[in-house]
């Protein structure tokens, strides 16, 4: 009888730690209480023909599929058109794709850079499946397009249908998931640069300033000495009068190689540097990031720290 005793009260003690471990509803979290695994130059994948300097092995839907729901895109004019190329498109800079291109881009040739429009249909058109739409995807614009050319791309109707603009954020605070998803407006773009509040016609901008709502940390590095830094252009979550809530970590090294996402996105590698950067006065102290950047998103436990953190993980018990 004791021992049918004991063997329950085992079996109910593992029960609480389970539930404990349990993740809360997601979609009952504001957006800057969320984390989203993020994807650093998305665009410069193996299976979209990047054979030299890639960053990702797999494909925009692919890494959707995977659970990526950050996405870090680098934009350029190209032979009149908006292309995501990694510094520049042009000359030498091709060869960084695949040697084919590099010979293209000499000749002042388009070697086949993904427009920035078709990346963005593939990634809309994922969201509109119905099996996915309670998601919720952001997009980081490196961007060297000027404010009125990247606004009308986003005005495109399968992508303005799903936009959450400044327009709909209505105070400080961030809307819950839910609310977002109520609306359909699942869709956040942020852009490194912006030239004013509004167009020269007076039409209000579609895309967020980066650097008025996010606090970065250092890129190109995962030692925590430089990596729990700011970016330049980046200021602190406590700069006054000015509110940043949302967090994004950088946690990848440069030359970027798949060898390195073995150790960079490994569980213990990234926890450290979570908790790091946790304790820097500099980003966000006692705060989780909202967005963990990684190179080849499928090696190692980016994910799994990702969910750890939506889920209240004990290893990281702040907001």
């Amino acid at each position: 009888m004791k021992l049918k005793i004991t063997f329950l009260a085992l079996m109910l003690q593992s029960g609480a730690l389970l539930a404990t471990a349990q993740p809360t509803d997601p979609l009952a979290k504001r957006y800057n209480e969320t984390c989203f695994l993020t994807a650093h130059s998305a665009y410069a994948n193996a299976q979209d023909g990047w054979t030299k300097y890639r960053q990702q092995h797999l494909s925009l839907p692919k890494q959707l599929d995977f659970g990526v729901r950050g996405f870090m895109l680098a934009t350029h004019v190209y032979h009149n058109e908006v292309k995501m190329c990694h510094g520049k498109c042009s000359g030498f800079y091709g060869f960084q794709r695949d040697i084919g291109s590099g010979i293209k881009t000499l000749f002042g040739a388009d070697p086949g850079y993904q427009p920035f429009l078709n990346a963005m249909h593939t990634i809309t058109s994922w969201m509109n499946k119905p099996e996915n739409q309670t998601q919720v995807v952001t997009i980081f614009l490196q961007n060297y397009v000027d404010d009125e050319r990247i606004n009308a791309l986003l005005r495109d109707p399968e992508i303005a249908s799903l936009l959450f603009t400044p327009q709909d954020k209505m105070d400080d605070e961030w809307p819950i998931l839910q609310a977002m998803v109520g609306a359909n407006k699942r869709l956040v773009v942020f852009n490194e640069k912006k030239a004013g509040e509004r167009l020269p016609d007076g039409e209000r901008l579609l895309f967020f300033y980066l650097w008025e709502h996010v606090v970065e940390s250092r890129y190109g590095t995962v030692r925590t000495h430089k990596v729990c830094t700011q970016r330049a252009e980046s200021k602190s979550c406590h700069v006054p009068k000015e509110k940043r809530s949302l967090y994004l970590l950088n946690h990848f090294s440069y030359p970027s190689f798949s060898h390195k996402g073995l150790s960079n996105n490994h569980y213990a590698s990234l926890t450290t540097t979570i908790r790091a950067c946790n304790q820097s006065s500099e980003l966000c102290p006692n705060k989780k990031p909202n967005f963990i950047a990684l190179d080849f998103v499928d090696i190692g436990d980016g994910l799994n720290v990702v969910q750890e953190l939506n889920g209240k993980h004990p290893l990281f018990d702040s907001p």
